[in-house]
């Protein structure tokens, strides 16, 4: 994650387009052309002294409806870059608030990657996403989620954490070990091109042994998903090469077991970071999505 922007596969892709703290922030919206039967609108909001634009995705029937803040992955992300999957949750009921990353397309600031990664602040975006969709008519404010993959394991803790208006979190291939353990567990899997050639052939074991060896750096989630008090879904690949779905899930289990944390999880056998088997994404896993969604928010269906 520090040396090199992972690319998120068109597994993920497919994967997600199947399943169903600052101050002075403003706002502004602007309708666009609506796309099928969806009301889209482009929107703007602040997060302190910095302009977000994104795009706000509205059902057809009357709300208001439960939200949710799409967080991406790593890279240089733009709002209309999980249009497939948001029209299946909007077709849940579900509004939708995508945006472009800070210092990416319309977002002022500047564009965060590589070692330049500042979770906390990342996650301050979300929250003004957040806080924008509280302003909106068309919105439940008292079940405003936040969904996303990947990297966004991250930023959406810390955001549930500081933010008292996050009702539940989703979450898939997200690590919750620290910054430096997930890249250096990248490395060992050869999943950073950079090192593939230099760790060849290791076993999980030996891959654990190292990892424990070398232990916690950088940023770190478990304080902030210590703190949160709603309730979470986790869903792992078993083979993920990009983060150590063994030794995160561990952790969620602690958090269970030792302070009785409201958070679900399941590792899929034989899947990879796009939770996909040669390509195809396992069996049961859009379901489990979306069951657990509508078990935890109560929405209108269209």
């Amino acid at each position: 994650m520090l040396r090199r922007v992972k690319r998120m596969t068109s597994v993920v892709i497919v994967f997600m387009s199947l399943l169903v703290g600052c101050t002075n922030r403003t706002s502004s919206s602007e309708p666009i052309e609506p796309i099928a039967e969806y009301q889209k609108e482009r929107v703007t909001y602040h997060n302190a002294e910095i302009l977000l634009s994104g795009i706000l995705w509205l059902p057809k029937n009357s709300g208001p409806h439960p939200a949710l803040v799409i967080v991406d992955g790593s890279g240089r992300t733009t709002a209309e870059r999980m249009e497939a999957s948001i029209r299946v949750f909007v077709d849940l009921g579900f509004a939708c608030l995508s945006y472009n990353k800070r210092g990416v397309g319309d977002s002022g600031g500047k564009y965060l990657g590589g070692l330049d990664i500042d979770i906390p602040l990342l996650a301050s975006d979300v929250v003004a996403g957040v806080d924008y969709l509280k302003t909106r008519g068309e919105v439940n404010s008292s079940l405003i989620g936040l969904l996303g993959q990947s990297q966004a394991g991250w930023i959406i803790p810390v955001a549930a954490a500081e933010s008292e208006d996050v009702s539940f979190t989703v979450i898939f291939s997200g690590a919750t070990v620290t910054l430096g353990e997930e890249d250096y567990y990248s490395r060992l899997t050869g999943d950073d091109p950079f090192w593939k050639f230099v760790y060849r052939n290791l076993t999980r074991e030996e891959i654990s042994r190292r990892l424990a060896e070398k232990g916690p750096s950088m940023f770190d989630p478990l304080p902030y998903l210590e703190k949160i008090t709603v309730p979470g879904l986790w869903l792992y690949g078993e083979l993920d090469r990009s983060q150590p779905t063994r030794e995160s899930v561990a952790i969620l289990e602690s958090l269970i077991q030792d302070h009785s944390k409201d958070f679900t999880y399941k590792v899929f056998e034989g899947a990879d970071h796009g939770i996909a088997i040669d390509g195809e994404l396992v069996e049961g896993v859009s379901k489990m999505m979306k069951d657990w969604l509508l078990a935890h928010v109560e929405v209108r269906t269209r």
